[in-house]
């Protein structure tokens, strides 16, 4: 228990400190620029790393001791499984978000797209509703007697059938978007690649037949959409493969315990908190991938060896 709030609490401080780098950044950006938009995406997936740690904090505290709290157990282990659906359709939505920029990358100047935030909400939203209503309507409680003190454990507080209906689902959801963001993924490095060979070329040829300042202006911005789109999709794929990493774990459990084999409190435990694992690496990768917040970073620290010298 000890482990999980330790996980959650360092994952939820960092993730606190992404977003105010993250929103000081918005604060400062143009909003004709594309970037904008990738910021934006990055920010929805620090809010759920914030909300999804906060919840494991709390998770590690909870102690079932009565009907009461094994209510307020299980609602809190079903939000930790909303919010980890939506980052999954969060990561998904992304990827082909980037697969949209990709195929797009030849018409500078309109690659942004502001609804592209809108559907980030309606995604969240819609998945935060219908989870909820799902956990919520599949949901057996087990009768907990009074002076019982047992740590905060989904199966413990809750029915054999409804754990096993859940995990099936979400057995489902992991399979589905996992693969579709990794294919999303590997279509956007090639489409990316081969378009920006198709701008490379013809960048060569302007420069050969015309060197007017509208021809190097357009050379400037073709350069300029390079260089972020490599810095964007290279950014994500770093998350997605943390995110591979954090859920594999889980399929195996979920493969298991699917088959009828049973495992462990305590190995089960661990591969839910393992889940958390991007979390808890998410705002290092961004803060390493933006040099945005490596500058804030630096300027900070700064003015901390000022202030104590």
């Amino acid at each position: 228990m000890t482990l999980t709030s330790l996980a959650g609490g360092i994952s939820f401080l960092e993730n606190v400190a992404l977003l105010c780098f993250l929103v000081k950044i918005l604060n400062h950006i143009n909003s004709h620029k594309e970037h904008l938009d990738f910021t934006i995406q990055i920010v929805f997936v620090c809010v759920n790393d914030l909300v999804s740690s906060f919840v494991l904090f709390w998770l590690g505290i909870i102690r079932v001791t009565g009907n009461g709290t094994a209510t307020f157990c299980a609602f809190a282990v079903l939000l930790s499984a909303t919010i980890q659906t939506m980052s999954l359709f969060n990561i998904m939505c992304i990827c082909a978000f980037r697969y949209n920029v990709a195929k797009n990358i030849r018409k500078v100047g309109a690659v942004r797209r502001s609804r592209k935030t809108l559907v980030l909400v309606v995604v969240n939203v819609t998945v935060a509703l219908c989870g909820m209503s799902l956990f919520w309507g599949t949901l057996e409680l087990r009768s907990i007697p009074d002076g019982t003190n047992i740590a905060c454990y989904y199966k413990a507080v809750v029915s054999g059938k409804a754990t096993l209906l859940l995990n099936a689902i979400g057995y489902l959801l992991l399979i589905t978007c996992t693969v579709v963001s990794d294919v999303l993924c590997l279509m956007t490095i090639y489409r990316l690649k081969r378009e920006l060979n198709v701008v490379e070329n013809i960048t060569v040829i302007q420069s050969v037949t015309d060197n007017s300042l509208a021809k190097q202006r357009s050379t400037g911005k073709h350069s300029g959409v390079k260089s972020g789109q490599h810095s964007a999709i290279i950014t994500i794929l770093i998350l997605l493969v943390l995110f591979n990493m954090s859920i594999l774990p889980n399929l195996i459990a979920t493969s298991l315990l699917l088959a009828g084999i049973n495992m462990a409190p305590k190995a089960q435990r661990m591969t839910y908190i393992f889940m958390y694992f991007n979390s808890l690496f998410n705002p290092i990768i961004i803060a390493c991938r933006f040099k945005e917040i490596r500058k804030l970073i630096t300027q900070l620290w700064d003015k901390v060896k000022e202030r104590f010298v």
